[in-house]
């Protein structure tokens, strides 16, 4: 173990005997004499760098779960796992090929490997006969499926979307997804042909199809034309006699095509071509980039359902991506020519079953907030896509802990906060029946082109996958009614992870319970009001002298009490402001993340002092600039609080 955390920075305080006691909660041990290692879940913890080599020594491992992180590079040689039946890396920058070594994992039920950069083809995985979940949606494949996949007996659940992928769907797979035996989703990718569609060809057969249309045209035209060119000598003879004979005689106009043709100065160019031929042009011709298609005719867009072709046009077969997560891909659309829009696809392993989908959405389109993200349509064909308006200035995240929007006034904090309690109030009073969020973070709220604050996953990111989930408890050895209070969406399938949420978001009584209510929302919202003020995240890492991590909370808890607010401030927050404006915004936050549930306030009444906040900000104080010290004396355990 010393080996492992030693690979990864964030895990450097995690030291002694992972099975003797037993004091994490990411891994678990065999129960023998001696113990071992065998479940590993390390997703979301922001790892990076290569696989550790001292995984494969690992023998009596059977869950490796490093989903959600940034490592890269190719896949160590894990051959010696042969107990492994969980392997989940998904959503994160692995390269090089799919290694052959996985075909000896022949315990392995569920692979993922999704949303990476793998390249080349697909191995033939015959000899995993176990195999219940195949996941390799959204990476750089390339060449045909091979059919050995449609003999694999145990396989429930195949994506291969959004790839590229050529050549002909394999009939096995085929009837295999038919018949209800097989999840199945190949999506995405340009070149395959499915033979249940004779009207989409496959990309090798359209090349063929081009190159004997380019040949067979000319030399018919040429033959045609050898043949009626004395009949056309003739003709043309007649017609200079009769334009001798009638010089005089103005001529008739021309047909308007031809004239539009010969001189657009005058007329207006005719209509564009239908949306789907210039879809059919992109894709016979694909090297050749063709000017973007245009966009479907703007029209209300209010609970629009779109088809699968439009969604692809919108996206122009999802070229950019703009955001990644547990629930799948985030694309970049133009809905209509002034109209961004976000396309979220579904991962097919993540998601519900269409009932339930379109419940979901029906109830989601009531839902009309200024300050929630607004879903427009969707999409239930062969994938399952939600679209949403376009947040221009990404997320509250970016601004603070990445390369978005700078925010260095203090007033545009405050209110973009107070537009962010305003959304979360709304979903807690607003909407019947009440939506309790469970994954409050700063990248959670969105920013539009004026700053104003937006919520969004509220929802469908949270929705039961139990098919997918039972597949993933019973390989780890968890009972069916454990995994449905522990799975939740933190990857392609559901992982076992100990709290719903995202690390240093987690109300720690939720962590102990598994009982959300919305009071696990108003702690969340708590910690992002202390990213507000100190422009830290939630985890700090390498602040402290032995180079352990620290909760935001903790960290700035002696500094608040100690009156130093100059020590935790974002130093990049313009010295113009008001600070009692700012310790009022703190106040806010220690009530929110108060450890008893009872204590805490509602988020109308959060909404409601952080409004007195911004009233505090727009009075003219004498202490309102200068320095921090003017504020100490300001009693913020005995704030003016509004009930």
């Amino acid at each position: 173990m010393r080996e492992l955390t030693s690979s990864f920075p964030s895990l450097t305080s995690w030291i002694g005997d992972p099975c003797l006691p037993y004091p994490y909660n990411w891994l678990s041990c065999t129960e023998d004499a001696r113990p071992h290692i065998d479940k590993i879940y390390l997703d979301s913890q922001n790892l990076s760098g290569g696989l550790p080599d001292i995984l494969k020594s690992l023998k009596e491992l059977t869950v490796l779960s490093l989903a959600v992180n940034n490592l890269s590079g190719t896949l160590p040689d894990l051959s010696s796992l042969q107990n492994l039946k969980v392997l989940d890396l998904h959503a994160n920058n692995l390269s090089g090929e799919i290694p052959s070594f996985l075909g000896d994992l022949t315990a392995l039920e569920i692979l993922s490997l999704a949303v990476n950069n793998l390249s080349g083809t697909l191995p033939g995985l015959s000899s995993l006969q176990n195999l219940k979940v195949l996941d390799l949606h959204a990476n750089n494949l390339t060449g045909e499926i091979p059919g050995s996949l449609g003999d694999l007996p145990a396989l429930e659940i195949l994506d291969l979307s959004f790839n590229n992928l050529i050549g002909v769907v394999p009939q096995t797979l085929l009837t295999k997804a038919t018949s209800g035996k097989l999840n199945f989703s190949f999506a995405g990718n340009q070149y395959l042909c499915d033979t249940r569609n004779p009207s989409k060809s496959c990309g090798r057969r359209r090349t063929h199809t081009k190159l004997i249309i380019s040949v067979v045209v000319p030399v018919s035209f040429i033959v045609l034309c050898i043949l009626f060119l004395p009949v056309c000598m003739k003709r043309r003879k007649g017609k200079s006699r009769e334009a001798e004979d009638s010089s005089q005689t103005p001529a008739p106009p021309g047909p308007p095509v031809e004239k539009s043709a010969d001189d657009s100065s005058q007329t207006p160019a005719p209509p564009a071509p239908p949306v789907e031929k210039s879809v059919e042009k992109s894709a016979d011709d694909s090297s050749q980039t063709p000017a973007p298609p245009a966009p479907p005719v703007e029209k209300s867009v209010e609970g629009q359902v779109f088809s699968f072709k439009e969604i692809e046009l919108m996206t122009r077969n999802f070229e950019k991506i703009i955001g990644r997560g547990g629930f799948g891909l985030v694309y970049e659309g133009q809905l209509t020519r002034r109209k961004k829009v976000a396309v979220k696809v579904l991962s097919k392993s993540s998601k519900q079953g269409k009932k339930e989908f379109l419940n979901e959405v029906r109830l989601l389109s009531r839902v009309h907030h200024a300050n929630l993200v607004r879903l427009l349509g969707y999409c239930n064909e062969s994938e399952l896509v939600l679209v949403y308006e376009y947040m221009t200035n990404g997320s509250l995240w970016d601004s603070l802990h990445g390369e978005g929007v700078p925010l260095s006034l203090w007033e545009d904090r405050v209110r973009i906060a107070s537009e962010a309690a305003e959304g979360l109030e709304y979903l807690h009073r607003g909407c019947d029946p009440y939506i309790i969020h469970r994954d409050i973070k700063s990248s959670n709220i969105l920013l539009s082109e004026k700053l104003t604050a937006k919520i969004s996953d509220f929802g469908i990111s949270k929705s039961k996958d139990l098919q997918v989930s039972s597949l993933a408890a019973s390989s780890s050895g968890i009972s069916s009614s454990e995994h449905s209070e522990q799975f939740s969406t933190t990857g392609t399938f559901r992982t076992l992870t100990r709290a719903q949420g995202t690390p240093g978001y987690v109300d720690p009584l939720y962590e102990a319970s598994h009982v959300s209510n919305t009071s696990a929302d108003v702690y969340a919202f708590g910690v992002v009001l202390f990213e507000l003020v100190t422009g830290k995240p939630p985890i700090i890492r390498n602040v402290r002298a032995d180079g352990e991590s620290i909760h935001i909370v903790k960290w700035a808890k002696p500094y608040i009490e100690r009156s130093r607010l100059a020590e935790i401030m974002d130093p990049r927050l313009s010295k113009a402001l008001n600070l009692y404006s700012v310790w009022k915004v703190i106040d806010i936050a220690l009530m929110c993340v108060d450890i008893n549930r009872n204590s805490r306030p509602s988020m109308r009444e959060v909404k409601k002092e952080l409004e007195l906040a911004i009233s505090i900000d727009n009075q003219d104080h004498s202490t309102s600039t200068g320095t921090l010290e003017d504020v100490e004396a300001y009693d913020y355990q005995n704030p003016v609080r509004v009930r």
